[in-house]
C-alpha cells in the first residue's frame, strides 16, 4: 500500500534525521537512539533495528541497512564480556547510566542482532547474539516469561539447533500456561511468546534426539493456551460497537486498547497486537500439523509411567474404608494428587469436596478441566456421577490424603528441607529451591500450603526421582507437620509476635514451632536464626532431640556472620565457618541479609559450593505479593509499588518498611497499610507501636485501613501524614495522588483485601 509505504519511510527519517546520534558519520560508526530524558536505551536501538531491517525485507530497498549496521555497533558497544548489556547510557557522553532496568531490553537486542544476521548474512551479529542468550540461560532468564526471549531463541535455533536453546525456549513458557490461558485482560505479549515458541517447537520436532527435550512441555494444554489467548484478544480491540460510546470514534475504530489500563490506545500495545495476531494467522495455516505433533507427544506420555507414584489398585489398597463409586475400565497410574483446582495437573488424583464444604476441588471445578482427573476422591456416596475417569469414596478426605502423603514420603528418598520462622519463611523455601534447582531436581511447596493438608499434597506431588524436597512448615499442628514430613534438616528464620490470637506469647509460639524437630531424624541438622527471639527455647529443643545445630547472625557468635555492619546493594560478604563469600541479596535491609545466611547455611549443609549455587539468587523471582516490584503508570512518569500485600505481622511489616526505606527514590515516599489481624490482645499496642515508628521515619504519607490503625493513630493526632482510609479509596490514591518518581508500600493482613486489589495491577 502506497499510503503505509510513505508513512512508514516518514518515521524513518524522522528517526535517522532526529533521533538519532552518531560518532562518526561512516558505515562502519555506531549509531545511538535517543530517547525521552536524553537517554540511549539499549532497547530503543534494537528495535530500530527491527523497523530497518523488516523495511529492507518487505520492500527490498537495501539503503536502511546502514544505519541499521550503525545502531548494531552500538548494541555490541553496550555489551559486556560475559554477554549481558548495560541497559541506559547518557546521550552526550554515551557513559553507562544504568546496567538494568528491564529484562525486556536484553531480549529485544538480542533479537535485534538476531534479525541483523537474517538480514545481513554477518556473522559478527549472530556471534553477538548468541553470547547474550548463552549469559541468559546462565542467569534463569527463562523465570520472566518474555516474549522477546521467545522470539531471539526462535531464531538463534535455526543456526544453532542445540538442545539447550530449546530447553530455554520451552522453559520461557512451560509454568505459565494456566496464567497465559486464564488471564482475563488482553496482555498481546502473551499470545507473541506462544506463537514464538511453537515456532521453536514445530522445526525442533523433526530432530528425533530432540523430541524427549520437547516432551518436557505439555503441548495440549500450550496449544489450548495459545488459541485461548488469541481468542481473547478480541476484547481489546475496538469494534464501531465499541467505539461508538467514545468521544471521537472514527480516531479509535479499528484500533487496539489495553483492557486492564482503561482503554488505553499506545503504539507499542498496537505493534504486539499485531505482531501477535499475524503470527496467529500463519499457526492457523498450519494447524493440522501442529495438533498432530500435539497427538503424538499425549500418545507416547499416555505409556510413560516411570514418573507415576500409584497405580488405581494401591490407591484403593492404602485407604482403608474406600470404595468404588464408578471403578476404572482399567487399572490406572496417578503421579500425585490436588486439593487446589488451580493446582491440579494431569496425572493427579483430585481430591473433591461436597457443596459446602471449604476442602477440595468444587465438582463444579472438576467440569472445567479439558483432561478429566483420572480419579476422584470423595467422602459422598452420592458422587458418583461427578466428571472423573473413576471416583472412589473414601470416609474422610484429611485422612486419606495424609495416608497417601505418608507412602509418598516412605518412598522419597530425597532430601526433605523443612522452613518454618514467624516471617519470611515462604521467600526462604522459594529461594532455597531456586538455587538447589541448579545442581538436582527439587520439589517445593506451591501455593504457600503449610499446614497438614497443605505439606500432605505437596509431598505426594514430589515426583519419585525428587532429589530435595523443600516444604514450607507452619505452626498449626506442627506436630503432625513434622511427623509427616520427617525434615533432614530444618531452617528456623525467627520468632516475632504472630498469630497470638492462637498463641499467647513469642515463648509460646517458640516452643510450639521447636516441635519441627521432634520429627527429624538423629543426624539431622537445625539451621538457626542465632540473633531471634526465644532463641534459648528454640535451640535447647534442638539439643533435646540430639540435632547438630549451624546459626547464621549479624556478629561473629554465629557460623555464618556479614564480615561488615552494612549490606552493598545487592550482595553481602559473609564469613562462612571462616572461609569468605561474597553472594547475592534479594531486595533490601537486614531482613534481606538474614534471608540469604539461611540460604547459605542450607548449602554448607548439603556440602554444596556456596560461590556458584548461592549465585544463582541474583535471577530469583520473588513470590506474589511478597516484595515484587509493579511498575504504575502515572500521567507524568512511572512510579513503583512494592507490592507486600500478601499477608502482614508487626515483625513482616518491619521487614518491609526497612526494605522500602533502603530503596533509592526520586519522588515521595509512600505507606499504605492494611491492618495485621490475629494479634489478639497485642493488637492494639501492636498497631502503637508502628505508628510510633513510622513518625519517625522520612516518608510523605501514610494511609492506613482499619479499626486498630484507626484508634492507634491517635498517637500522632498533629501529623497530617498519616490518613485513615478504607479499601475503597485506592483507585483515587493511586490513580490521582501519585506521580512519576513516587515509591509505594503496600503491606497488610489478607482480611485487609489488599493482595486481592492489586491483582489489577500485577501483570
Amino acid at each position: 500500500n502506497d499510503d503505509l509505504r510513505a508513512a512508514i519511510e516518514r518515521s524513518l527519517t524522522q528517526i535517522s534525521t532526529n533521533f538519532v546520534k552518531y560518532t562518526i558519520g561512516t558505515a562502519d560508526s555506531s549509531a545511538y537512539l535517543i530517547d525521552a530524558g536524553n537517554e540511549v536505551k539499549l532497547g530503543g536501538n534494537a528495535v530500530a533495528i527491527l523497523a530497518l531491517c523488516k523495511f529492507s525485507e518487505v520492500t527490498g530497498d537495501d539503503s536502511t541497512l546502514t544505519l541499521a549496521r550503525q545502531l548494531g555497533n552500538g548494541i555490541l558497544s553496550m555489551q559486556n564480556e560475559d554477554g549481558s548489556f548495560c541497559h541506559i547510557l547518557d546521550a552526550d557522553s554515551l557513559a553507562p547510566k544504568q546496567a538494568f532496568r528491564t529484562v525486556y531490553y536484553d531480549g529485544e537486542a538480542a533479537f535485534g542482532l538476531m534479525r541483523l544476521y537474517g538480514t545481513t548474512g554477518e556473522k559478527r551479529w549472530l556471534d553477538a547474539a548468541r553470547r547474550a542468550v548463552d549469559y541468559f540461560i546462565s542467569k534463569d532468564y527463562w523465570k520472566h516469561n518474555d516474549h522477546w526471549l521467545a522470539y531471539c531463541v526462535n531464531e538463534l535455533s535455526l543456526h544453532y539447533p542445540e538442545k539447550r536453546y530449546l530447553q530455554f525456549g520451552l522453559r520461557n513458557v512451560q509454568d505459565y500456561l494456566n496464567f497465559i490461558r486464564d488471564r482475563i485482560t488482553t496482555f498481546p505479549t502473551l499470545l507473541e511468546l506462544c506463537c514464538a515458541t511453537r515456532l521453536l517447537v514445530q522445526r525442533s520436532h523433526q530432530d528425533p534426539s530432540l523430541v524427549p527435550t520437547i516432551d518436557t512441555l505439555d503441548l495440549t494444554a500450550f496449544q489450548e493456551a495459545m488459541e485461548t489467548r488469541a481468542q481473547n484478544l478480541a476484547n481489546g480491540f475496538f469494534f464501531p460497537e465499541v467505539a461508538m460510546y467514545f468521544r471521537n470514534p472514527v480516531r479509535i475504530t479499528g484500533s487496539f486498547f489495553i483492557r486492564h489500563h482503561g482503554f488505553r490506545v499506545r503504539i507499542d500495545d498496537v505493534e504486539h497486537y499485531l505482531s501477535g495476531l499475524i503470527a496467529y494467522r500463519s499457526y492457523l495455516e498450519e494447524r493440522n500439523q501442529f495438533s498432530e505433533i500435539c497427538e503424538r507427544q499425549r500418545r507416547r506420555r499416555s505409556g510413560d509411567v516411570k514418573s507415576m507414584r500409584w497405580t488405581s489398585t494401591e490407591v484403593a489398597n492404602l485407604l482403608k474404608g474406600s470404595k468404588w463409586l464408578r471403578q476404572p475400565s482399567l487399572p490406572v497410574r496417578v503421579s500425585g494428587l490436588s486439593t487446589y483446582a488451580p493446582g491440579f495437573r494431569p496425572g493427579d488424583i483430585a481430591v473433591v469436596r461436597q457443596p459446602g464444604a471449604k476442602f477440595g476441588i468444587a465438582p463444579s471445578e472438576l467440569e472445567e478441566f479439558e483432561t478429566p482427573a483420572r480419579i476422584a476422591i470423595v467422602d459422598s456416596e452420592d458422587s458418583s456421577s461427578i466428571k472423573a475417569d473413576a471416583v472412589l469414596y473414601v470416609p474422610n478426605l484429611q485422612t486419606a490424603i495424609v495416608t497417601l502423603a505418608k507412602d509418598a514420603r516412605r518412598s522419597l528418598a530425597a532430601t526433605v528441607i523443612g522452613v518454618t520462622g514467624s516471617a519470611g519463611k515462604t521467600s526462604v523455601t522459594s529461594m532455597i529451591a531456586h538455587c538447589l534447582d541448579g545442581i538436582g531436581k527439587v520439589s517445593s511447596t506451591r501455593f504457600s500450603a503449610n499446614m497438614l493438608r497443605g505439606i500432605a499434597w505437596n509431598i505426594c506431588c514430589a515426583p519419585v526421582d525428587t532429589e530435595y524436597c523443600v516444604l514450607e512448615m507452619a505452626i498449626g499442628q506442627m506436630d503432625q507437620n513434622t511427623q509427616l514430613a520427617r525434615p533432614d534438616i530444618v531452617v528456623f528464620t525467627n520468632i516475632h509476635p504472630a498469630h497470638l490470637i492462637h498463641h499467647k506469647n513469642t515463648a509460646t509460639i517458640a516452643a510450639r514451632k521447636s516441635q519441627i524437630f521432634a520429627g527429624m531424624p538423629d543426624n539431622g541438622v537445625a539451621i538457626l536464626n542465632r540473633d531471634m527471639d526465644e532463641y534459648e527455647i528454640v535451640v535447647a529443643a534442638a539439643a533435646e532431640k540430639g540435632v547438630t545445630t549451624v546459626t547464621y547472625g549479624w556478629t561473629d557468635l554465629s557460623d555464618i556472620h556479614p564480615t561488615s555492619s552494612t549490606a552493598s546493594t545487592g550482595s553481602v560478604e559473609l564469613d562462612v565457618f571462616g572461609q569468605p563469600h561474597v553472594v547475592p541479596v534479594v531486595g533490601a535491609g537486614s531482613s534481606a541479609v538474614y534471608n540469604t545466611m539461611a540460604i547459605v547455611a542450607t548449602l554448607h549443609v548439603l556440602h554444596q559450593p556456596v560461590q556458584p549455587i548461592a549465585g544463582r539468587l541474583a535471577t530469583f523471582t520473588r513470590p506474589t505479593g511478597r516484595g515484587q516490584i509493579i511498575q504504575l503508570a502515572t500521567s507524568n512518569g512511572t512510579a513503583r509499588i512494592l507490592d507486600h500485600s500478601y499477608n502482614a505481622n508487626p515483625a513482616s511489616t518491619r521487614a518491609a518498611l526497612e526494605e522500602f526505606f533502603a530503596m533509592p527514590c526520586n519522588g515521595n515516599r509512600v505507606i499504605i497499610l492494611g491492618q495485621m489481624a490475629e494479634l489478639g490482645d497485642e493488637s492494639r499496642s501492636a498497631h502503637i507501636d508502628l505508628i510510633e515508628y513510622l513518625a519517625t521515619q522520612p516518608m510523605d504519607s501514610v494511609h492506613l485501613i482499619g479499626d486498630d490503625f484507626r484508634a492507634a493513630v491517635r498517637e500522632v493526632r498533629n501529623d497530617d501524614r498519616f490518613h485513615i482510609i478504607d479499601l475503597c479509596d485506592l483507585d483515587y490514591i493511586l490513580n490521582q495522588q501519585v506521580a512519576g518518581g513516587d515509591l509505594i508500600l503496600i503491606k497488610g493482613s489478607n482480611s485487609a483485601g489488599l493482595f486481592d486489589y492489586l491483582g489489577k495491577f500485577r501483570y
